[in-house]
């Protein structure tokens, strides 16, 4: 075994990876020019068999595309749990805050009964039934209020009847302030189709076909290289072998077949 893992170390160390080379031509002022020699890694490698060197790379491009197949696949699924998460938190958040509203406004609605109750026994004490200020209908003058003037001197008619307004409430919605809001922030959140689209778009792109290629391993246009020309030179006369060969054995079977014409 450690014999093996040594030879495979070996072979690997022999194997160069590459990368893209950019020269940069620094031109009068301060203009840069790049040039671009090689667009993509290239792998240089020392082997004596060209099959087995393109059946080895054709399994690391297929290795390589189903890899970064499958880190695509889990970055996706995790972007869409992450917001599908963060959806559901917000729905939750949301709900709970107009619960709160509720809640909030049921505690304002007993402190405003108390304060009206008491403002009527001051009214009733003082033997005020009705407002103190009445209504100028014959001039033109807008009456201003003081924002500090007692309440009960409004008059324990008028407050006992805005209490019983107050009590026979059945639907608190409209009294709510800022509820409306929270309604529309939660309706939104229900009706966002975000999650949905994400799947949608991973379910019809090419992370499902098996034709998908997120990397290639251009194996195909392999250029294979000799240390010497001494293979160049003997597959020369090989060919030249044969087709002299060839003429020969043609050459003969032309004449036999005229002398025997």
């Amino acid at each position: 075994e450690k014999k093996y893992m040594e030879a495979v170390s070996n072979l690997a160390f022999k194997i160069k990876i590459t990368s893209p080379k950019v020269m940069f031509k620094p031109l009068a002022g301060e203009t840069v020019y790049k040039f671009k020699i090689n667009e993509y890694p290239t792998i240089t490698f020392n082997y004596d068999n060209e099959i087995k060197w393109i059946k080895t790379l054709s399994v690391l491009n297929s290795i390589a595309n189903q890899k970064v197949k499958e880190d695509i696949d889990i970055t996706l699924q995790t972007i869409i749990n992450v917001k599908n998460l963060d959806l559901e938190i917000k729905k939750k958040m949301t709900q709970l805050e107009i619960s709160n509203l509720f809640s909030d406004y049921d505690r304002i609605t007993k402190d405003r009964l108390l304060y009206l109750e008491e403002q009527a026994q001051l009214a009733r004490k003082l033997g005020i039934a009705k407002s103190t200020i009445k209504a100028d209908t014959k001039g033109s003058t807008i009456l201003q209020i003081p924002s500090d003037r007692p309440y009960y001197l409004n008059g324990y008619e008028a407050i006992d009847e805005e209490m019983n307004l107050v009590k026979q409430r059945k639907d608190k919605s409209a009294f709510i302030e800022g509820l409306y809001e929270k309604e529309q922030v939660a309706r939104s959140y229900e009706q966002d189709k975000e999650v949905e689209q994400l799947k949608m778009m991973v379910n019809l792109s090419d992370m499902n076909s098996d034709n998908f290629v997120a990397s290639v391993i251009d194996y195909k246009t392999t250029q294979f290289k000799y240390e010497s020309n001494r293979m160049l030179y003997l597959l020369i006369i090989l060919v030249g072998a044969m087709t002299g060969a060839l003429f020969v054995l043609f050459s003969d079977a032309f004449q036999k077949r005229k002398k025997n014409n």
